[in-house]
């Protein structure tokens, strides 16, 4: 029989995705070795970044696949790959950020019920971008965070190995002064689940989503360039096909 206390502080840890600073939890391990194991108790995260970078192709998003990236510890240990997780994980203070490729940095509140196994975890609960900006290579200017309505939701029903959760629920402004002189304040919306997020692009002046984006590509409408609605092609640095 197995009812052993752990604790930790400070600690840190490092995957392909995430990179934590300061880390300390509170748990217990309950079990027999004989047959299964339970790990329970309170995560909290310090500090540390979600550094996961995202391909960017005709306005979806998708996370970048590292193939370089280790078997985990546990494969191949049956009594840890059946590990049950019981484990609360949350921030403390704001010092967990989003630092990839499209968000150069973005504060996070975490608070995330991990359950299933060790093999096969689910998360229920969310994290919350409080401030920061995004940046999308190709694309004219940063994208601020619109404050208290983004929230990032995990679904524990769902398969985070597949990416059908969490489920993105993101807007952020850019104020952008065009060719003409004149602004607009381009709304860009991040929605659906992480392995197939799409992006919406507006304007608070009327602009469509294909307007734009040729706006954010060449700073100018389609009106300034005289193209109408007419395929203008695609821009290699980012991928986004101007359709």
């Amino acid at each position: 029989k197995v009812e052993l206390p752990l604790k930790g502080e400070r600690l840190g840890y490092r995957s392909t995705a995430i990179e934590i600073g300061d880390l300390s939890f509170s748990l217990e391990l309950t079990g027999d070795l004989q047959d299964s194991l339970s790990l329970e108790g309170d995560v909290r995260l310090v500090s540390g970044r979600y550094i996961q970078d995202f391909n960017v192709r005709n306005l979806m998003l998708s996370p970048r696949i590292d193939e370089s990236e280790s078997r985990p510890f546990w494969e191949g240990v049956p009594l840890l790959e059946a590990l049950k997780l019981g484990l609360r994980v949350r921030t403390m203070g704001d010092g967990f950020i989003v630092q990839n490729n499209l968000a150069p940095e973005i504060y996070t509140q975490v608070d995330l019920l991990v359950g299933g196994t060790l093999s096969a975890p689910t998360l229920a609960g969310d994290v919350r971008p409080t401030d920061g900006r995004f940046h999308v290579l190709g694309l004219r200017g940063d994208f601020e965070l619109t404050p208290n309505v983004n929230h990032v939701t995990f679904v524990p029903s769902k398969s985070l190995a597949a990416g059908d959760t969490p489920e993105l629920n993101l807007e952020a402004t850019n104020l952008l002064t065009y060719a003409s002189g004149n602004e607009h304040t381009v709304q860009m919306r991040i929605t659906g689940p992480i392995n197939q997020a799409a992006i919406d692009l507006s304007t608070a002046q009327g602009l469509d989503r294909n307007q734009t984006l040729m706006l954010l590509l060449s700073g100018r409408t389609t009106e300034d360039i005289g193209t109408g609605g007419r395929t203008i092609g695609i821009n290699t640095q980012s991928g986004i096909d101007v359709m």
